[in-house]
């Protein structure tokens, strides 16, 4: 991490965490499991 904390720094920290946390969140919910059996439908369940 640099030295200097700066705006950009912040944002670009806020970014990955965020995008790490939907990733766990999908996975908390068993989205990946749902899906491991190929692509769904808003139909299907």
């Amino acid at each position: 991490m640099p030295d200097e904390l700066t705006p950009q720094n912040i944002v670009q920290l806020a970014g990955g965490y965020w995008a790490a946390r939907t990733l766990m969140s999908a996975n908390e919910l068993r989205v990946f499991t749902a899906l491991s059996t190929g692509p769904k439908t808003s139909e299907s369940s």
